[in-house]
């Protein structure tokens, strides 16, 4: 099995830049949540271009990718973002090493986004 990144690129409308971002966070947090092969999903946004956002998605391997593309929450967003794009690209990628990995030593198999969130909060963290 060879994992997969997904690098894909939008720039959205400006009146529909606040609606997309809050579409897509969905659609990365049902994708952690509900896909077994789903192992990151960053949202990035432009800051100088708050128009564009950057996903970066990891995949256990192509099948798992093709999963999400069918999903139901995949497809739901879709459909809402129908028009308002005005340049999409995306590239699949493999990693040059034999198998890269997101997790440190001694942490379970959770995608680091999930890591990630479950650690704010705890005591001596600070809000960025």
């Amino acid at each position: 099995m060879r994992q997969l990144a997904v690098l894909v690129e939008f720039l959205v409308k400006d009146s529909f830049a606040a609606r997309f971002g809050e579409l897509i966070v969905a659609n990365a947090e049902a994708s952690l949540n509900h896909e077994r092969g789903c192992r990151r999903f960053d949202v990035l946004v432009g800051s100088e271009e708050p128009r564009r956002f950057v996903l970066y998605e990891i995949y256990d391997d192509e099948y798992a990718f093709d999963l999400h593309l069918r999903s139901p929450h995949y497809q739901s967003f879709v459909e809402a973002i129908e028009g308002e794009v005005e340049e999409r690209s995306i590239r699949r990628l493999s990693f040059h090493s034999p198998r890269a990995t997101t997790n440190a030593p001694g942490e379970s198999e959770r995608p680091t986004a999930l890591r990630t969130a479950s650690r704010k909060g705890r005591s001596g963290d600070k809000a960025m």
